[in-house]
């Protein structure tokens, strides 16, 4: 499954994407205002749009 993962750069943020990794996902990172992302993050460098 591909999953976002919003402030990915954080502590929290970053075991969530640690777990889901080691479970087999696919998972991006969009950082939260200011804060620094891990070397191992893929990173979201657009605007994200959702659906209705």
């Amino acid at each position: 499954m591909k999953i976002i993962v919003i402030g990915g750069g954080g502590l929290a943020g970053s075991q969530v994407m640690t777990v889901l990794r080691r479970d087999g996902h696919e998972v991006a990172a969009a950082p939260s205002q200011g804060e620094s992302m891990p070397s191992t993050a893929m990173l979201i460098k657009q605007p994200l749009v959702l659906p209705d």
